[in-house]
């Protein structure tokens, strides 16, 4: 089941085909997500997990990782990198209350996504040293 068919959310992209965690998909994830909703699940990449991490957070519905590659170390971070006002910060919001991840699902994932994963776990060790 996608983000989509749960909640009815498919969060728009732009015109290189791409989902920036930006304030036009907060506020998309904002108006579309139903009152009565118990959970949001996000399902797919770190941008659809920061995006959700943060409306979820600040609607207080806990939400659910489901990433869809190994693309990032941060499926279950507290930290929501998010683009605001062109600038990128990151938003300190909560964890999912779970994780599911299909490995065959995972290992599907184009080879590039993987690298940028491995990029981002090497990245994070040496910025401690920074």
């Amino acid at each position: 089941m996608t983000l989509e068919e749960v909640i009815g959310i498919n969060i728009n992209e732009n015109e290189h085909g791409q989902v920036i965690a930006n304030e036009e998909s907060l506020v998309q994830v904002f108006i579309e997500t139903p009152n009565d909703a118990d959970v949001i699940i996000a399902v797919g990449s770190g941008t659809i997990h920061d995006i959700v991490r943060f409306a979820g957070h600040k609607m207080n519905i806990p939400f659910i990782s489901v990433p869809t590659a190994a693309s990032v170390d941060g499926f279950t971070s507290k930290g929501a990198p998010l683009i605001l006002r062109g600038v990128k910060q990151t938003i300190q919001t909560a964890a999912p209350i779970a994780v599911f991840a299909d490995i065959d699902v995972i290992k599907a994932a184009p080879r590039e996504m993987a690298a940028t994963g491995f990029g981002d776990i090497l990245g994070k060790y040496t910025s401690l040293l920074d």
